[in-house]
């Protein structure tokens, strides 16, 4: 299924493993997809936190064993996991955040100034978090208390996504 979907122009893929029941590290079931979406130059959006399955931890795993591979931790931990996202980023060059449901502002503007805004973009989470709170954490709240260059917002806000999924 895959092989075909990169056929019709697939970017990337998403896998929620708590939704899914599976650990994100599972070798059996999980690399054998992430061999071939490495394989095709694929971004990888993984759910990270609220769960041991989601781990930060286990997608680390994942980054490491795959280091070519693109990988986004979706809601970058969300609370219990922002900082350990935070130091895969700094390790694992492979590793991008997003800003879906990261509710402590102070973790999400950590994670620009220590990550870099080359690596965390938004992302909403719709319809589960309303998108204009999404966006006014970013161009509202992070951008007032951070002052960022309008270059790191544009590319927070879409150019970021658009360089990893090859759009420009």
């Amino acid at each position: 299924m895959l092989e075909e979907g990169v056929k019709l122009g697939l970017k990337g893929i998403k896998i929620h493993p708590l939704i899914e029941k599976i650990p994100a590290n599972d070798r059996e079931k999980v690399y054998p997809l992430m061999e071939a979406a490495q394989h095709h130059g694929l971004v990888v959006l993984f759910h990270c936190g609220l769960g041991d399955f989601a781990s930060p931890k286990r997608l680390g795993e994942v980054a490491r064993d795959f280091p070519k591979l693109t990988l986004i931790m979706g809601h970058s931990g969300l609370v219990e996991g922002v900082r350990e996202v935070i130091e895969l980023a700094k390790k694992y060059k492979n590793v991008y955040m997003d800003s879906s449901g990261v509710g402590w502002l102070p973790f999400f503007c950590e994670s620009i100034v220590w990550a870099g805004a080359d690596r965390v973009m938004y992302g909403s989470d719709h319809p589960f978090n309303p998108m204009d709170w999404e966006i006014q954490k970013i161009v509202k709240h992070a951008q007032g208390h951070l002052k960022l260059k309008i270059e790191d917002l544009r590319n927070i806000m879409g150019g970021n996504i658009k360089r990893l999924l090859k759009m420009d």
